[in-house]
Formats: structure tokens, C-alpha cells, sequence
């Protein structure tokens, strides 16, 4: 009964609101035009509050992100992707004060996700934090920000899943995604009384890993991929012209495990270094991006780790060839955890193209193109070495008025693997009503 309310839900919620355009998430684009559909926010004494509500449905083809000829209903594998549909239900409130001096912001966020035949998967994710800023004199002020998240792992990641060696790669994942918990606190300070600048950051973030079972009953220990890092940053730019500053940036990390060794008897904890050269620019209001050159490295405490080291580059554009089209170019590269038996870390390259057009006023199309290459730092031979993930979108949304919008948008991906049990192909379509004031 409960699952044919369900379905009933999410039938008449998509019938009724289908008088839709396609289109994709724009409730940033909405707040950054100014065409008359921009959220005002609701005034309270000197702070701004931007409440959003949002309702949305989608249909998935592949929910556990599972190769065509091993995919599982509960408890057991079955030939072919399961297909499921969704509704997902967002809260959220943003507040900014509006001082003459200083900020002081928070947010709170609560994202619910309800599967139609699988209630296994589905999710309760929420976010709260609070930041704020004193200004000590003009361009330069210190900056303090705390907060925590709670989510459920992506189905789509490496890590919310094992491979058992000695069973002809089984795969072998929870039977609920994976429910992780982070916490946060930062403090910064910026000094830029004229053309010179410099920028100090602090950062500690814990995770917490929560256990579960996998889909032949045994229990997955997840308590050794608990852990925290610090994060430090220097930066020191210098105008060399009006709106073009050239800095050089240095990062370092040290990444501590809770437990000295994983349930593979290896030790993870390590540190990086990352170093940039780079320049950051708007010429013209038609051309904003920040990009450099640099190296990346990250060395492990345990001598069977091996260290990862390389050149690295980062890029992020953002072109307004006409009033009515903004073009976005990013490209980043890390150096990510892994809890993987024969792996140290991995490289990352994420490169993306999002393009945005104004049909209308109240109606934005927009196409994205993502492309993530990971490199896999082996500590054994004949192991896996190469993934990639590429994925397509196609959307769009029609702004009703400044307190309604709607959105359609469809999402391909697929991923590529030395492993093949971790290859996938999954398409998505999301229909979404938003009000926000």
C-alpha cells in the first residue's frame, strides 16, 4: 500500500506541474540576472533571509551504477540495470546581514530522497554553517567559518563499494548507501591595502564514516576510513594591472586516519603539497577567470605507499560572448583519498563546459559537459590504473515570477574502468518546482 501511494505522489505531482519548459537547476543564474525574476529575500531588521522550497521527481536507469550484466534487487544479483523512480524533496534557508561593515551568513539545508521500489536507498542529507567577516581596515579583514554536513555516499563512488580478490570480482556494496558526517571550522585573513594582497587560510575538517551491510549480510567496517585533515594556504598577488593580479599560491595538508592501519593492514595517513603560479583577470566584463600552473604531491607515512607526485594545471573561465550567453570553462586537478587494498591515491583531472542562453528573459536553456580522468597509484602490479567518468546534460528552466521556477533536465554518464565491474551507464531525467522568495 505504501508503495502504491508513493508512485501515486509522484504520477499526479509530475501531471500537474507539467506545463514545464525544459530546464536545469537556475536558481543561482535567477539570483545573478536582473530581469525582474531575481528572489528579493525577506527583510529582518539588518539581515537578508532567502528561504527556497523545492519538490522534484526523477527516473533513474541504473540507481546502483552497476555494469548491464550485474545489477541486484534486494539481497540478490540480476542481469541488467534496476531502473527506479525518485522524489526528492529540498528545504533551504540562507541568511546575509546587510552591515555597512563586517558579514555575518548562515545556511541550513535538509535534502530527502525517496525511492519508489527501493526505500533501501533512500537518503536524508543536511548541511548547517555559519561564516562571518571583521573588517580591520579597508581591504583587509579576518574571516571564521564552522559547520556540518551529513550525507549518503554516491553510488556512483569507487569507495562505497569492495572488490573480494578471491571471488571472481564479486561485487561486493552495502545494502544502503553509505552515511558519512563532516565537520568543519576555518579561520582566515586577507591583507590588501593596494595592489599588493596576501591571503592566509586554516581549515580542520573531520569525517565519520558510518558502517553497513553488504548484500550478502556480512558487515562493511567503515570506521577505518575515518579521519581529519588541516589545511593551510598562502597567497600573495600583486596588480600589475587594473583587475589582472599575478600571484603565487602554496598549500600543505596532512590527512590523519583514526586507525593507524585499515582493515588491509595498511597505514593511509599522509601529507601534501601543492604550489601554484597564476593569474587572476576581468577584462571588460565580458572575459572573468583565474588560471595557473603548478605541481602537486603527496607523500605517505608507510614506506609500501607509494608517493604521488605531478605538474598540474588549473583553469576556470567564465565568457559572455552576448548579453544573453555565458560560457563557464573549468579544469582542476587533486590528488584524492583511496581505501582501495592496492592503491596509495589516485590523480584526478576534472575538466567541464557548461553553456547558458536566455531564450527569453524567463527562459535559460543550458548544455554541460564533465569529464573526470583518475589516475591510480598502484602498490601492486597488474591492478587497476585508469578510470573515467564523462558525463552530458541538457536542460533548461522557465521562471514563472520572482517566487516560482520550474526545471527539466537530463543527465548521461558513464564510466570507464581498468575493472570492469566498476563500469556503468546511467541516464537521469529531474523535473523540479522551486519556490523562493
Amino acid at each position: 500500500m505504501k508503495k502504491i501511494s508513493k508512485f501515486s505522489y509522484l504520477t499526479a505531482l509530475a501531471l500537474g506541474l507539467s506545463t514545464t519548459v525544459i530546464g536545469n537547476s537556475a536558481m543561482v543564474f535567477a539570483q545573478n540576472n536582473d530581469s525582474g525574476y531575481a528572489p528579493r529575500g525577506i527583510r529582518l531588521n539588518s539581515f537578508y533571509v532567502f528561504p527556497v522550497v523545492e519538490f522534484g521527481i526523477s527516473h533513474d536507469d541504473n540507481i546502483f551504477r552497476l555494469p548491464n550484466d550485474n545489477a541486484r534487487t534486494t539481497g540478490a544479483f540480476v542481469d541488467g540495470p534496476v531502473s527506479d523512480n525518485i522524489l526528492t524533496t529540498v528545504g533551504s534557508v540562507t541568511v546575509n546581514s546587510d552591515w555597512s561593515r563586517h558579514a555575518l551568513d548562515a545556511k541550513a539545508l535538509i535534502d530527502l530522497g525517496t525511492f519508489d521500489e527501493f526505500s533501501g536507498e533512500d537518503y536524508s542529507n543536511y548541511d548547517f554553517g555559519v561564516s562571518g567577516q571583521l573588517d580591520v581596515k579597508r581591504g583587509s579583514y579576518i574571516s571564521g567559518k564552522t559547520g556540518f554536513r551529513k550525507r549518503d555516499e554516491d553510488r556512483n563512488s569507487v569507495e562505497d563499494r569492495e572488490v573480494d580478490p578471491g571471488a571472481s570480482a564479486e561485487d561486493i556494496f552495502g545494502v544502503e548507501p553509505t552515511a558519512f558526517s563532516a565537520q568543519y571550522v576555518g579561520v582566515g585573513f586577507k591583507y590588501n591595502p593596494a595592489r599588493l594582497g596576501v591571503v592566509l587560510d586554516l581549515d580542520y575538517k573531520t569525517l565519520d564514516y558510518e558502517d553497513v551491510i553488504n548484500a550478502f549480510g556480512g558487515n562493511v567496517d567503515n570506521d577505518d576510513r575515518d579521519r581529519s585533515r588541516v589545511d593551510a594556504r598562502l597567497r600573495v598577488g600583486y596588480e600589475i594591472l587594473p583587475k589582472r593580479n599575478l600571484y603565487i599560491e602554496g598549500n600543505f595538508d596532512s590527512v590523519d586516519y583514526d586507525q593507524q592501519f585499515d582493515s588491509s593492514g595498511i597505514e593511509r595517513s599522509s601529507s601534501g603539497v601543492k604550489t601554484a603560479i597564476g593569474m587572476n583577470f576581468e577584462l571588460s566584463n565580458l572575459l572573468l577567470g583565474d588560471v595557473y600552473v603548478g605541481h602537486v604531491e603527496r607523500d605517505y607515512d608507510s614506506s609500501t605507499q607509494l608517493d604521488i607526485s605531478s605538474n598540474s594545471a588549473g583553469v576556470d573561465l567564465r565568457w559572455f560572448p552576448t548579453r544573453l550567453t555565458s560560457i563557464n570553462l573549468g579544469l582542476s586537478q587533486l590528488i584524492e583519498e583511496s581505501t582501495e587494498a592496492t592503491v596509495s591515491g589516485y590523480l584526478s583531472t576534472a575538466t567541464s563546459l557548461g553553456i547558458k542562453h536566455e531564450l527569453k528573459r524567463n527562459i535559460i536553456l543550458s548544455l554541460g559537459f564533465d569529464y573526470t580522468k583518475n589516475e591510480f597509484t598502484q602498490n601492486a602490479p597488474n591492478q587497476k590504473e585508469l578510470e573515467e567518468i564523462t558525463g552530458y546534460d541538457l536542460g533548461g528552466t522557465y521562471l514563472i515570477s520572482r517566487l516560482l521556477s520550474t526545471s527539466l533536465n537530463f543527465r548521461h554518464e558513464f564510466r570507464d574502468s581498468d575493472i570492469e565491474i566498476q563500469e556503468y551507464e546511467n541516464d537521469r531525467i529531474t523535473f523540479t518546482v522551486r519556490v523562493h522568495w
